[in-house]
């Protein structure tokens, strides 16, 4: 039996289409466990609904506490072999699943992953312009774990069927945006081969008012912050191929952060200056890929804007 957990607030607009999309699976063995984190409008109307309907369902309602613990709460209760996510506004095809595990069980892997392809209101399929498209292989967790670096297919759990045991000590950080990147470097290593798929099958609709999508926040630190514990993995499994490279690319996101938002009270400083901290240590501890400049700009910002003005002036 497969598991999809897909976690609801708000989405009356778009859960039945997301819900439809999962019991016309033509794999049929699924548990379907919609999770309602404190939804104030009829979505957990919606889903009460469906469960009278169709006995593969179960529903929880809990008081909101944010995706992750929506998703730990479908963890919990489980009963498949497999386990599978979608996000509420999203979709998908109806041999999404079939094939996913089909593949899984041929090829005796772990984890299986296919493309996606980005949706939005106007129903336009938005594909190849938007990121790296995945091909039909079997690769090595440490192969799945290095593309995880700059490659979102990688780093996301909705386009992926795992085998249940993954899940059994690793559960989502609560309160956390990017909560994704916490916890798939933990689930990639504990496979032991993982296949990607290059047929398309999960729909991701590009919801201009979900989370990822708000004005910019102290809670964007949390992709900083991820990246330094997923650095701090690799050097607890001792994957030192991988430090460097990790570590260029969590400076680049701290850029990214500082350049587009300021900490706006004592206690957004305090966190910001905290994650600062564990960036410096392992920004000169992994610095093979940082170009000395961009060490400059990390210490000293205002010096180097200066030294920088200086420059085009002259």
């Amino acid at each position: 039996m497969i598991s999809v957990l897909v976690p609801v607030f708000n989405v009356e607009k778009y859960l039945r289409r997301c819900i439809e999309s999962i019991l016309s699976q033509t794999y049929k063995d699924i548990e379907l466990i919609l999770v309602d984190d404190g939804s104030q409008d009829c979505s957990g109307i919606i889903c009460d609904e469906y469960a009278k309907k169709d006995s593969r369902i179960k529903v929880i309602h809990q008081e909101n506490g944010g995706l992750s613990i929506a998703r730990n709460s479908g963890l919990d209760i489980a009963q498949g072999e497999y386990i599978g996510f979608v996000d509420s506004d999203d979709y998908i095809h109806k041999d999404m699943y079939q094939t996913l595990y089909d593949t899984l069980t041929k090829n005796d892997v772990d984890l299986a992953i296919c493309n996606y392809i980005n949706d939005d209101d106007n129903n336009t399929r938005l594909w190849k312009d938007y990121h790296p498209q995945l091909v039909d292989d079997i690769i090595t967790p440490y192969e799945a774990l290095k593309r995880s670096i700059n490659d979102l297919n990688y780093v996301v759990v909705w386009n992926k069927l795992f085998k249940r045991e993954i899940f059994d000590d690793i559960r989502f950080p609560p309160g956390k945006i990017y909560q994704d990147n916490y916890v798939i470097p933990k689930a990639i290593y504990k496979c032991k081969k993982i296949a990607t798929l290059s047929v398309p099958l999960y729909y991701y609709y590009l919801n201009m008012e979900s989370i990822t999508n708000q004005e910019y926040s102290i809670k964007n630190l949390d992709h900083v912050e991820s990246t330094c514990m997923r650095i701090k993995f690799y050097e607890e499994k001792n994957i030192t191929s991988l430090l460097d490279e990790t570590t260029a690319n969590m400076l680049d996101r701290f850029f990214r952060f500082r350049n587009k938002y300021k900490p706006k009270n004592q206690s957004e400083k305090h966190r910001f200056y905290e994650v600062k901290k564990e960036v410096r240590k392992y920004s000169w501890r992994y610095g093979k890929k940082i170009r000395k400049k961009e060490l400059l700009y990390f210490e000293f910002p205002r010096l180097f804007a200066l030294l920088h003005y200086i420059k085009k002036l002259f």
